[in-house]
């Protein structure tokens, strides 16, 4: 009984080619993987501010044709970790079980839980099209 693909090399260069094309495509909508230079620059800045005592908020979004859409908020701190903050899946707002639309109630819901905590939308850093970072 044979296990496994009947030409590895045809399946690992197949595979390569479609990532590569895949991360141009992604690159090109500002989706970024966290291997490439964006992703990195934005972890090292992150790490920068903890360092310096500071606080970070990372807010991520599943968008639009995903299972459960929704945002997130957590806290992070360099003494207490990471803490989550919000966790609001858009089925919670429109009352569709696994909704999969763009999250735009749960996004008003995070900006008006922002506001109360003191956040603001003013502290952001940088986005795409997942997530973003906050100051």
């Amino acid at each position: 009984m044979r296990i496994g693909a009947r030409n590895r090399r045809l399946g690992d260069a197949g595979y390569r080619i479609t990532l590569g094309l895949s991360r141009r495509f992604c690159a090109s909508r500002s989706i970024f993987s966290l291997n490439d230079e964006f992703a990195v620059e934005r972890l090292r800045a992150v790490r920068a501010k903890l360092d310096r005592g500071e606080t970070v908020y990372l807010a991520g979004i599943n968008c639009a044709g995903m299972h459960n859409s929704g945002v997130a908020l957590v806290e992070v701190t360099r003494s207490g970790g990471p803490k989550l903050i919000c966790n609001n899946e858009e089925e919670r707002f429109s009352g569709n079980k696994h909704e999969a639309a763009f999250p735009l109630q749960a996004i008003v819901s995070l900006r008006e839980m922002m506001r109360d905590l003191g956040i603001g939308m003013v502290g952001v850093g940088e986005y795409d099209n997942n997530s973003f970072v906050l100051s």
